[in-house]
């Protein structure tokens, strides 16, 4: 065709390979963990998905006392107790990433002082079209006036099942957790709303539809989390949703990052927590 032409011995740009960094803390969290791989070295951003590495020396400081983590099998990252670093409402932290190629990365992040006491969950159902009942929840919370406040939600079902022996009058208890899904965002701002009533997407609860009916279920609880988020945190998940943007025309935005010598991200929440009963 006319307008084309083949072009060849086009050098592309290579960005050389970064330490790439996940990390997210919570006073209300037991574990520390961070994930730490190498990008790729391809045209444009580099790629995010990655295996961790196993020459990573990680360190993380509160800028007087430093625990060194631990890569152990089984856990998706270096690792170690919480009681070997308390993480404190608004205390920064320090992390400092290297390898044995002499690569480095540092970040900081100051954990959110406000843990948001006034969370509730609404929770009702509506008829479907066959008849059953379909169920969903919300969250609820009134800002924390004065400060800059971002957050996110999250809930699950909790399901504990229980399995009689024949005839010994005992059973085997097995817990499962599902994710609720929502038909919205996770994620909000107080930009512009300071002191505001929030009320989140709404959120489906498909394993409700079977607690009554499953005799084998021994009890049922909806947890709903608020996470009240540092502005890496917000920033970051926004970026990676705004970027798996499902449209193909929609130009790519790049991965918010607040990692110095490396990609990624390191960042903190303060988290609250409220359970209903459901059976």
């Amino acid at each position: 065709m006319a307008c084309e032409k083949e072009v060849s011995n086009i050098k592309i740009p290579q960005s050389p390979p970064k330490l790439v960094i996940a990390a997210f803390i919570s006073p209300q969290d037991t574990i520390l963990q961070v994930s730490v791989g190498k990008s790729l070295p391809v045209l444009g951003k580099g790629n995010l998905s990655f295996e961790n590495i196993r020459d990573a020396v990680v360190v993380m400081s509160d800028g007087t006392n430093s625990v060194t983590l631990s890569l152990i099998e089984g856990r998706s990252g270096y690792t170690t107790d919480a009681s070997n670093l308390p993480i404190i409402p608004g205390q920064t932290y320090f992390l400092t990433v290297s390898n044995s190629e002499g690569m480095q990365a540092t970040a900081s992040c100051t954990v959110p002082i406000t843990q948001n006491n006034t969370l509730e969950i609404i929770s009702d159902s509506t008829e479907n079209e066959s008849g059953g009942k379909e169920y969903f929840m919300q969250l609820k919370w009134k800002d924390t006036p004065g400060e800059i406040n971002y957050y996110r939600v999250f809930a699950e079902t909790q399901t504990a099942y229980l399995f009689p022996n024949d005839g010994s009058g005992g059973g085997n208890v097995t817990t499962r957790y599902e994710d609720i899904y929502w038909d919205g965002t996770q994620f909000y701002s107080d930009s512009r709303l300071d002191g505001a009533a929030f009320s989140s997407s709404k959120g489906s609860l498909y394993s409700l539809g079977y607690i009554g009916k499953d005799p084998n279920v021994y009890s049922a609880t909806l947890h709903g989390y608020l996470f009240n988020t540092d502005e890496p945190y917000y920033r970051y998940h926004q970026s990676v949703r705004n970027n798996s943007n499902e449209n193909p025309f929609a130009e790519p935005t790049p991965i918010y990052s607040n990692v110095s010598g490396g990609l990624g991200v390191f960042a903190a929440y303060n988290r609250s927590t409220v359970s209903v009963r459901l059976k």
